[in-house]
């Protein structure tokens, strides 16, 4: 042992979890929803979810969707690009509900 140090012990410094609040700009945001060719408006929501891992319908949100409450349909006979479920492919079907839409096809 060296001159005037004592022996480390094996001991464990505390450790504190730190959570961090969420912050996203997106949710609770107006949407207008595109699709079709030429690329158009086909409905108006406000953003619900981002998350990659939210379970909706049969299927998740996935990286680079989001969870869109519609409010405003435009084009009734849209198919939607990513159905949640068996019953509704078209945005007439779905009517006042959420779909799952590409945030690229989004205008926040």
């Amino acid at each position: 042992m060296s001159q005037g140090r004592m022996p480390m012990a094996d001991v464990e410094s505390p450790r504190v979890l730190v959570t961090l609040p969420v912050v996203n700009e997106y949710i609770g945001k107006e949407c207008d929803l595109h699709g079709g060719w030429p690329l158009r408006v086909v409905a108006r929501g406000i953003v619900q979810d981002i998350d990659p891992n939210t379970e909706f319908g049969n299927r998740r949100l996935e990286e680079g969707n989001f969870k869109v409450h519609v409010n405003v349909v435009y084009d009734g006979v849209f198919v939607l690009p990513l159905p949640h479920d068996d019953w509704r492919s078209k945005l007439g079907e779905v009517a006042q509900g959420s779909v799952i839409w590409p945030k690229e096809l989004l205008m926040l």
